[in-house]
This record gives structure tokens, C-alpha cells and sequence, in this order.
């Protein structure tokens, strides 16, 4: 004998702790010291611990003793016992075994195991000359040959092969683990912080990767005030075992499952028909998680692992729980938030910009979750998947203001998960995003009506003759939420613990979740824009995260750290970077609606219009924007742009047989700021004129003024105030408060008409309805019968002074064109008809002629409509504008500058406002305006001399405002009429005066 070796094993508590060695006679002895060796296992047991027949050991064990045995020299007569056992064993072993063992070879011998060494290199163990062998271990192999390999879908390997899944519990089944069978009473551990590439295998301390259910579910469950919306959102298959189905649940699974597994899988269902992933409710307070991952049982009789986790729900709001990893407890952590997703759909081709809009609103009210801060990161289905970098993340609210936050995030790239972070966790939600496919085949053209007051969107499809108004609904959502918001145990549960206020902020700060004339928002909308009050615009900014269409302006009460501006369209040129985001939020509900619709974006064409009375440059600046933003958004094309008061003609010549054949006709679009007329002869137009002078001249601040000095303000904010407050509708009463102190009289105007079609308001039945009021106040009709009377007085002085003859038709639209209605009520406008045919005779000093006027019930829409409906080859209006001076002699402006304005020329425009007031009351003894219009005729005289006292004063101020919006270029050409400056100032003041006598 040469040596003798002997195993110490180092973990024991002496110095030395020899627990066997190499022997001449029985190859192997063991030592009668009592030595605990738990931490070295064989299989499923530690070495000592009991005794086990040779057979019931590792095959591949016996094999190698077997295979010593035979290739052994002299091994008979030296190991004689030994040498009986093993004859013994060997009719214990299957006819497969036998055989295996049988056609061993010596080269099998050497080649299958590598020498055993001392722990140096070259200083192997010997037995009577004989190099002992060890086990050759080669991860491939228990890759192969393992049940417990993971069967994935992706090609996810860690050292290139693929991890094995162990159980942590009890299992049944007869499985092979690495080279012998699991032991089923053994369960592996719940947690190991190792990297996957550095972890042994529990029991035989190979250094192989292997997955446990720590490694795909957290320890912490978010729970929602809210059931998820199953039909956006998956909801992880939740049931539940009693009669409260008020709460949802975010996915504890951890990122590792996607390296694996695809969303399909986990929305899919094992072999066996099992959901791959499910939640339970169990019993009262807890919500157990149960995941099957599949394995490569080769005998099928166990095709998954099942992990299961119970989470419990914390014993008091006021405490967060520390899940009990070591006992596989976990803890439910309740929080308020929800999240919107809009574009709510993926496109196929990973290439096209998604453009997506994300908002993550939340609102904790315990103690413990008032500091817990969200963030989304957001991933593609696939292995090893880095978070998707955003283009921007906004703050548009913070915890500050009423524990309330919202924040956006701006992607452009396709997505298929998300994960929610808070301060403790973090969960998975998976959006059901509907796949659209390129290659859509239908053209949409759009037309867009920026107005100052309100903004309307239309559109066809292929051309057709009947042009829509843009909603968005049912068929084809464009916005996501992962609680339903038409769900009536959500909305029970919102009204019990105000969650209602996630979908206020949604509403307020993003996106309706449907617009059309059935639901409360729709188009026309009101023209306004919302930001953070502190919106830092020296970084860049987004729609629909920094700032939104305000669809709930006016409608329901603003939060105070909310910014609300209107009058986009004459803004100040610093403010440019609202009008482009307004228009860009338009731009995103255009391009969705398209590719919802089997549209195809190539062939998507844009309208958009223009007044008149806008300065060139104004034009181009928002002939850029709508440039740059719909080729960024829809295609490389140029939207075409037209003047409002063109489109409307072609609306009315199409559906209500308007011709301009015989005699002219005139199109009078009258809108918030400005009034655009255009005058067609033979169905073409002969020219154009425009002028500030609109809707707001009647119910706004003149010039300079303020709510406090306007009449009808001060006639009816109490009033309705009082109605507010009688039909229990205080949100709509702060509303106004906040109106009455912060904006001007037209905004204050606007709420009132806005009333009457209020989605609060028609639900109390409550009788609020601005238009009717005016109808029945007949001391304000000489207001509007003066503003009518104005601008046809206008229209007819400058026909004649181009020689035309009296029209045929006058059509109006815009939203200011309402006004006419509180004249007339009649379908047909006969009276109103009658005087303007009148006015028409005594200015062209001829017998009087039939004018017939044409007003649609939806006057907004037919600019859009009209445009959507005029001819392609529709005449080019460029060159056409004319400019009537406003003076007795009714001279044009011509080439004239406002520096050749003088004294003399403003008395010719107040002469001209005389006799204009001369010939307005004059037509009283024609057609009585108390009979046929309500005015009291008993004041005639008090108007005229309160028109005419400060009229000088006010065609002065209109040149000076004009000069200012020129930015004091007085050699810019003159604009338009001076006729309408005293009437600007002059309305105000009578409706002032006029409601101080009531």
C-alpha cells in the first residue's frame, strides 16, 4: 500500500474532523465518531443519516462502482465483501440497468469520470495503485437529462443552458432532479439572493441555475379601491369567494417571468388546462397567487411547478407589514391610483412611431401613504428587456396639493407592459392593446375650425357628401383606464371613499373617455388649453402632459393649481407654444381616429381655417404650426387652408340649394372675435371683408372694460347664481365664482350659454337657460338688433359701393350668428328677412327686393361641413379682401396705412356712425321694431344720444388697439373698417345702462 487517505471535513467543531478514508480491504471505511455532515447531501439526504441500500442510490453512483469492479485489477480477491455486495445488488437492478451495466468498456471507464484529486493538481487518490474517479460533471448533462428543466418559449439561458425550477413544497410525482430522483419530501428554498449565474443546486451543491418562487413573485401585492377592467387590462383571473368584488389587484410577478414566458403564455393556460397565473381570494382577508411554470417533465405526469404565495391584508391602515419571506407569507398593500393609456392600441410595425400619452394618477389617504411616490417603467415582450426610454416624463401635479398627483409620460415607442413602482414594491399590468395592422385603405379628409370662442373638428372618409363630427366612442376608444369608468361597482366604490377624483384628474388633465353628442364632451369644444399654474415653458412641452384641451372648462370646477387660457386664436405672440399644443392634442385624437378606422395616414388630408381680418403674419405662424405638427403626426403633406367665411357657401349650395347664380349671395360667418364676409357671384366669390367685430363686442368687455360695467353680467350672474345654488349644483357655482374673478365678461357669457346644455344641469332638470332669459328680456333686443343692423348695413354699403346688385341669399354660421336667433325664432327667419330687405332698399335707394336668410341650427359646424363639401378647384380667394374705410363717402382703404389716419378721417367715421344710427332708427317706422322685435320704443332717443356721446372717444381706442396688435407698425396696410370701433365701446355701454334701469 502506498497511501492512505483521509477525509476531514472542515465544518465540524474540532480542529481535526475525520469522517472516513481509503482502505486495502474494504476499499472505503468510516469513522465511529458521531459527526453531524447535514450541508452534505446525497440527493435529497445527508451523508450518515440513515442507511440506504446501494440499488436505491444514484444509478450513475452504481455504475461507477460497477465499473471499479470490472476494470480494477485483482479486485475479486482484494475486496472480497465488497465484491459479494455488489453481486448482490446486481439482481436487484431492472433489466435496463443490467444491460447498461453489462456494456461498460473501459473506455466508458476513463472517459466518463475525471481523476479525484487531493485539491492539488497532479496529487491523485490512489487505491492499492488503483486512481480513483469522480463524477465528470457537465451542466449539459443535467440540462438534459433533468425533469425540472425550465420549458420556456423564449430562448433565455443562463452560462448557456437553461435553469432547472424546483419546488418549494411537497411534491408526489417521481421526478429526475439532476441524475437521481427528487426526494418528494424535500422542498427547496423560498428565497436566494445569488445571481443565477453563481448558485449551486440545493442538496448536491453543483453550481447550476436553478429558479425558485422567489424569483417570480414579490412579497408584497398591490391592491386597487377598484376592480381591474378586465376588458383593457388583465386581471390575473381573479375570483372570488364572497360577495365583495370591489377590489383588483396589480401582477406580483416579477420581471424574471418575462425573460422566460410571453404575455400570451401568461394569459394562457398549462397542458392540463390550468391558468398559467391566477389570484384567489381566500377567506376574508387574504388573496393567494398561484403560478405554473413549465417544466420538461419527460413522463408528462407533471408538467409545471406550481408556486403559490398567500398574501394578507395588514391588520391596520396605519402599519406596513413586513412580508414573511422565511414562511412564504406576503403582505397586501393597498393603494389608490389608476392608470390611462392613450393611444389605447399598438401598431404591428415596431418602426411608426407610436406617439403614446400615459398618465399615472394617484391619490393615498393613510398616514403611512401620504410620502409614496409612483413611477412606470414600461417594456417589450421579450427576454432580457432594458425599461423603454421615454421621451418625456411630466409632474403635472404633486402631493402638495390635496395628496393628490398625476404624472404623464410621453413614448413613442410600442410597448406590451408596464411596471408600477411605489416606495415597498412593485407590480406588473398587462394592457390588452388591440394590434393595428398597416395598411388601411380608406382616405379621411379632416377639417378643423379654430374659432375664438369654440373649435369644431369634422371629417369624411373616401369623399363622400355627409362630413361627421369627430367623436370618439364605443367602436373606437383611444383612451385606456385600468379601473372602468362605466363599471357600476367602481362607481360605487368611488363614491364611497372619493376615488371618483382619479377620474376627475383624468378628465381634467388629459382626455375624455368618450366624445360624441350622446355623452357630456363633444365638438364643437370650447377653445381652451389647461396647464399646471408653475408650467416651466423654457423646457419643452407636450399635449396631453404638460398641457390639455380643457373639455371640462366650464363644465365642472377646476383644481386651483390649474391654469385655464382662452382667446388661443388672438393670443399674444409669446403664447404661441399653447396654440401648438392644442392643436397638436388635436392632432393626436385625428391620427388615432384614422387608425382605427382602417385609415390610411398617407392619404390623410387636413383643412383648417382662417379669418380674414388676421394680419399675415398671424396667418404663417399658425400655418407653420399646422405644418410642422401634421407631418410629424400624419403624413409629409401640406394641410390646405381656407377662409372661414369661404367654406360655409358650399355647405349650404350642397344641401339647401343656395345659388348665387341670378343675384349675389353673401356668407356672413360670425364668430367670437371676428365677423368674415364673403359675397358670390355665379357661385364664385367676388370678394371678402373681415372685421373685429363679433360675439364678443355683444357679451364682452369692449374696449379696456371689465365684468363689473357689463350689463349683462350684472343682470344675470346673480340670478343664475341662484339657480346653481337652488338645483344643488355648487360645483358649477365655483365655477362661475372663479370666472366672476378671474376672466373677462365673454368667458363669464360663454358659461351662461353653456348652461342650458350642461351634462349636471340636465340631469337636475334644472331650468337654467341663458337663451331663453334673453329671449324674454326685451330691453336687451335693441342690443342685438343694432348688431345685426350693423353688420348688414355694412354689407350692403360696401355691395354697392362695388356695384353689385341686392343678394338673393345672406347664410350665416359661426357661433356668434346665434345671436340673430334672439331676434327672430322663426325657422325660416321672416322677420329678420324683412328688415334686412328693407335696410337693403334704402341703402341702394331702390324698391325693395326678397332677402332670404339661411341659418343652419348647428351654425358652428358649417364652416367645417361647407369646407369638407366645397370643390377641390374651389377659387382662390387671395387678392379678394377689400377693406371698406367707414366713411359717408364709402371709399375703400385701399393701399392705405394707419399712418395716414388723421383727425378729419375718424369725424368721417363718426359722421358715418351717425347715419347709420339715423337710418337704423329711421327703418322703425318701416317695420316696427316693438311688434315685430320686442324693442321698447319709447327709448329711441336715449339709445341714439348713449351711442353717440363717447363715439369719437371709441373709433380712437380701436385704432389704438389695432396699432398695438401691429406692434405699432403704422405703416402696416389698414385692416378693416373703422365703422364698427364706436359700436365696440357703444353696445357695452347701453347694455351697461340698460341694465342699471331694469
Amino acid at each position: 500500500m502506498e497511501s492512505l487517505y483521509l477525509i476531514n471535513y472542515k465544518d465540524g467543531h474540532k480542529k481535526m474532523n475525520i469522517i472516513g478514508g481509503t482502505s486495502p480491504s474494504t476499499f472505503f471505511f468510516t469513522s465511529a465518531n458521531q459527526i453531524q455532515c447535514s450541508d452534505i447531501m446525497l440527493g435529497a439526504r445527508s451523508i450518515f443519516s440513515e442507511n440506504v441500500p446501494l440499488y436505491q442510490r444514484d444509478f450513475t453512483f452504481q455504475k461507477y462502482l460497477y465499473g471499479i469492479q470490472k476494470f480494477m485489477p485483482e479486485f475479486k480477491s482484494r475486496f472480497k465483501e465488497l465484491d459479494q455486495y455488489l453481486d448482490t445488488n446486481f439482481s436487484k437492478l431492472s433489466l435496463d440497468q443490467l444491460r447498461e451495466i453489462n456494456n461498460i468498456t473501459a473506455d466508458d471507464f476513463n472517459n466518463n469520470y475525471a481523476f479525484l484529486d487531493t485539491g492539488s493538481e497532479g496529487h491523485n487518490v490512489k487505491v492499492l495503485s488503483f486512481t480513483l474517479k469522480k463524477k465528470s460533471y457537465n451542466p449539459l448533462d443535467i440540462e438534459t437529462s433533468s425533469d425540472f428543466t425550465i420549458q420556456t418559449t423564449k430562448n433565455k439561458k443562463v452560462n448557456g443552458i437553461r435553469p432547472l425550477v424546483l419546488p418549494v413544497e411537497k411534491i408526489n410525482e417521481s421526478l429526475i432532479y439532476t441524475t437521481d430522483k427528487w426526494d418528494s419530501k424535500t422542498q427547496a428554498p423560498y428565497l436566494d439572493e445569488k445571481p443565477l449565474e453563481f448558485r449551486k443546486l440545493p442538496f448536491v451543491a453543483n453550481k447550476y441555475p436553478y429558479l425558485t418562487i422567489g424569483d417570480f413573485l414579490e412579497s408584497y401585492l398591490i391592491r386597487t379601491p377598484y376592480p381591474i377592467n378586465k376588458e383593457k387590462f388583465f386581471n390575473g383571473n381573479f375570483t372570488s369567494n364572497t360577495a365583495d368584488q370591489s377590489s383588483g389587484f396589480l401582477l406580483p410577478l416579477k420581471k424574471t417571468f418575462f425573460d422566460y414566458f410571453s404575455i400570451e403564455d401568461l394569459l394562457g393556460q398549462t397542458k392540463d388546462g390550468k391558468n398559467l397565473f391566477e389570484l384567489k381570494q381566500v377567506g376574508n382577508d387574504g388573496v393567494q397567487a398561484i403560478l405554473r411554470i413549465p417544466i420538461a417533465n419527460k413522463s408528462n405526469n407533471c408538467p409545471y411547478i406550481t408556486y403559490s404565495r398567500i398574501y394578507y391584508a395588514p391588520q391596520s391602515e396605519n402599519v406596513i407589514e413586513t412580508p414573511d419571506v422565511a414562511h412564504n407569507k406576503g403582505v397586501i398593500l393597498e393603494n389608490m391610483f389608476t392608470v390611462a393609456i392613450f393611444p389605447f392600441f399598438k401598431l404591428e410595425d415596431k418602426n411608426i412611431p407610436n406617439h403614446y400619452r400615459i398618465g399615472l394618477i394617484s391619490r393615498d389617504l393613510a398616514p403611512t401613504l401620504k410620502s409614496n411616490k409612483y413611477a412606470l417603467s414600461f417594456y417589450e415582450d421579450t427576454e432580457n428587456a432594458a425599461p423603454i426610454k421615454t421621451t418625456a416624463e411630466k409632474t403635472r401635479s404633486d402631493k402638495s396639493h390635496l395628496n393628490q398627483s398625476s404624472e404623464y409620460y410621453v413614448l413613442e415607442k410600442r410597448f406590451d407592459y408596464l411596471s408600477l413602482a411605489n416606495n415597498w414594491t412593485q407590480g406588473i399590468i398587462i394592457p390588452l392593446l388591440p394590434m393595428i395592422k398597416q395598411g388601411g385603405t380608406k382616405k379621411f379628409t379632416f377639417a378643423v375650425d379654430f374659432g375664438t370662442t369654440n373649435t369644431h373638428i369634422e371629417y369624411t372618409i373616401n369623399g363622400n357628401k355627409n362630413p361627421k363630427p369627430l367623436t370618439m366612442g364605443e367602436k373606437d376608444p383611444q383612451l385606456g383606464t385600468l379601473h372602468n369608468p362605466e363599471d357600476k361597482i367602481t362607481i360605487n366604490t368611488f363614491n364611497r371613499i372619493r376615488g371618483h377624483i382619479l377620474t376627475d384628474i383624468i378628465l381634467e388633465e388629459f382626455s375624455p373617455y368618450k366624445i360624441s353628442e350622446e355623452n357630456e364632451f363633444l365638438f364643437p369644444q370650447r377653445t381652451a388649453i389647461l396647464s399646471h399654474k408653475s408650467l416651466d415653458i423654457t423646457k419643452s412641452t407636450f399635449a396631453m402632459a404638460d398641457l390639455n384641451i380643457a373639455f371640462r372648462y366650464e363644465k365642472a370646477d377646476i383644481r386651483s393649481n390649474q391654469d385655464t387660457t382662452t382667446n388661443l386664436k388672438w393670443g399674444k405672440q409669446d403664447q404661441y407654444y399653447l396654440v401648438k399644443a392644442y392643436f397638436e392634442n388635436i392632432l393626436l385624437y385625428i391620427r388615432n381616429k384614422v387608425l382605427l378606422n382602417d385609415g390610411d395616414l398617407k392619404l390623410t388630408e387636413l383643412i383648417w381655417f382662417y379669418p380674414a381680418s388676421m394680419m399675415a403674419n398671424r396667418k404663417n405662424k399658425l400655418e407653420r404650426l399646422w405644418l410642422e405638427l401634421f407631418n410629424k403626426y400624419i403624413n409629409p403633406n401640406k394641410p390646405k387652408s381656407i377662409l372661414e367665411s369661404v367654406a360655409p357657401f358650399y355647405f349650404y349650395k350642397a344641401k339647401e340649394e343656395v345659388t348665387a347664380s341670378k343675384r349675389p349671395s353673401v356668407s356672413i360667418d360670425i364668430g367670437g372675435g371676428t365677423s368674415d364676409i364673403v359675397i358670390y357671384k355665379d357661385d364664385k366669390p367676388q370678394c371678402v371683408t373681415s372685421f373685429r367685430f363679433a360675439a364678443n363686442s355683444v357679451f364682452g368687455d369692449g374696449f379696456n372694460g371689465s365684468p363689473d360695467n357689463n350689463g349683462f353680467v350684472n343682470k344675470y350672474y346673480q340670478e343664475i347664481m341662484n339657480l346653481l345654488d337652488q338645483n344643488s349644483l355648487q360645483d358649477l357655482m365655483s365655477i362661475l365664482q372663479r370666472l366672476r374673478d378671474e376672466k373677462g365678461s365673454e368667458d363669464i357669457c360663454t358659461f351662461f350659454f353653456s348652461l342650458e346644455n350642461n351634462f349636471e344641469v340636465k340631469q337636475e332638470n334644472a331650468p337654467i337657460s341663458f337663451t331663453h332669459f334673453l329671449l324674454d328680456a326685451d330691453d336687451f333686443k335693441i342690443v342685438f338688433l343694432l348688431f345685426y343692423g350693423s353688420i348688414i348695413y355694412h354689407v350692403a354699403k360696401l355691395m354697392k359701393a362695388k356695384e353689385m346688385e341686392i343678394p338673393r341669399y345672406i347664410t350665416f354660421s359661426g357661433t356668434g350668428s346665434k345671436i340673430i336667433t334672439l331676434l327672430d325664432t322663426s325657422q325660416d327667419l321672416k322677420t329678420l328677412g324683412k328688415f334686412t330687405s328693407i335696410l337693403f332698399a334704402n341703402i341702394f335707394e331702390s324698391e325693395e327686393q326678397k332677402v332670404q336668410l339661411k341659418q343652419n341650427k348647428n351654425p358652428k359646424q358649417i364652416t367645417c361641413k361647407g369646407g369638407l363639401l366645397a370643390d377641390k378647384n374651389s377659387e382662390d380667394t387671395e387678392g379678394m379682401k377689400v377693406v371698406l374705410l367707414g366713411t359717408p363717402d364709402n371709399v375703400f382703404a385701399d393701399k392705405a396705412t394707419y399712418n395716414t389716419l388723421n383727425e378729419k378721417i375718424e369725424k368721417d367715421a363718426e359722421k358715418e356712425f351717425q347715419n347709420f344710427l339715423e337710418l337704423f332708427f329711421h327703418l322703425d317706422k318701416q317695420i316696427n321694431f316693438n311688434n315685430n322685435f320686442g324693442v321698447n320704443p319709447s327709448q329711441r332717443d336715449w339709445y341714439k344720444d348713449l351711442l353717440l356721446e363717447e363715439a369719437i372717444e371709441f373709433i380712437k381706442m380701436g385704432i389704438k388697439t389695432k396699432q398695438s396688435e401691429l406692434e405699432e407698425d403704422d405703416y402696416s396696410a389698414i385692416e378693416e373698417t373703422l365703422f364698427f370701433y364706436p359700436l365696440v365701446g357703444g353696445l357695452k355701454k347701453l347694455a351697461n345702462n340698460i341694465s342699471k334701469e331694469l
